[in-house]
């Protein structure tokens, strides 16, 4: 594995960090009939046509503060100016068009859309930005109205790429429509 100014090179495939769009990362932990036995920790960058997705594990607490700290080394060389390029990217759709698709959900001008799978199909949801409620939780995003407790979402860090900016978009949109009232 190599990170440079310009590329990340992992297992054989190379990207170029002005090419990744999304970016996640989780830590979990590894189970083994409900008892915790190791750490996981996974990084992801995606480009258009590229994914590079980079999986640390420590079981029964062997090499634990190696893979913490080469996680935490990976997301100081590149996390600060790719979160910053792609939500200013966000940003700029936003405040142009008053329209942005990231992480799963679409940002209007009157709300939030996005899906959750039902019983037998997705269901659409919307929520208006004056009841929006978020929550960062330590495995999810979640998303409430506070007019209708039946209106829910919960976006899971391991399963969704660029909740990152997300949460920072919606942070910078609330703060926008506070200004407005």
């Amino acid at each position: 594995m190599a990170i440079d100014e310009d590329s990340i090179l992992f297992d054989g495939q190379t990207i170029l960090k002005s090419d990744i769009t999304e970016l996640k990362f989780w830590i979990s932990s590894v189970e083994f009939y409900k008892f915790s036995i190791g750490k996981h920790y996974q990084i992801g960058f995606k480009t258009e046509k590229n994914q590079i997705d980079i999986h640390l594990r420590s079981y029964l607490g062997i090499s634990d503060r190696y893979f913490l700290h080469l996680f935490n080394q990976i997301l100081d060389k590149v996390w600060d100016p790719l979160t910053q390029r792609i939500f200013q990217r966000n940003l700029r759709e936003w405040s142009e068009n008053r329209l942005v698709n990231i992480a799963g959900c679409q940002l209007r001008d009157d709300g939030i859309i996005s899906h959750k799978q039902g019983l037998i199909q997705k269901e659409r949801i919307f929520i208006l930005w004056q009841n929006l409620h978020f929550d960062k939780k330590f495995d999810r995003l979640t998303f409430t109205d506070s007019k209708d407790n039946s209106i829910w979402l919960n976006l899971y860090y391991k399963d969704n790429w660029n909740i990152e900016i997300l949460i920072s978009l919606l942070e910078y949109i609330s703060e926008e429509k506070k200004a407005l009232t």
